[in-house]
């Protein structure tokens, strides 16, 4: 991915510790960062691309909860689990279902 690719999207540095669905159940993230694209987490498993999943947050203190569903668009090894970039599909106020 090019530079420009990867930064089309202003980015919230951002330290929290985020719980996920995916299919299979629920997942513990720790959050880098996060966009109005996607996000960038740390999981203790591997997780394949383009696996979906979805969560709900509440990253600014001005805001109330939002949810989003994502698909998993790349995964490094890391030294303590896996850096996974997730792309958001649909961002809400609301639940989504």
């Amino acid at each position: 991915k090019n530079m420009e690719e990867r930064r089309r999207f202003k980015r919230l540095q951002s330290k929290k510790i985020l719980v996920l669905q995916k299919q299979e159940g629920k997942i513990e993230a720790d959050l880098s960062d996060i966009s109005t694209g996607g996000m960038k987490v740390t999981l203790k498993e591997h997780l394949k691309e383009g696996t979906v999943i979805s969560g709900q947050f509440n990253i600014l203190p001005d805001t109330g909860q939002f949810y989003i569903q994502g698909k998993v668009a790349w995964v490094n090894p890391r030294d303590a689990g896996y850096e996974v970039g997730i792309k958001f599909e649909k961002i809400s106020s609301l639940p989504l279902i």
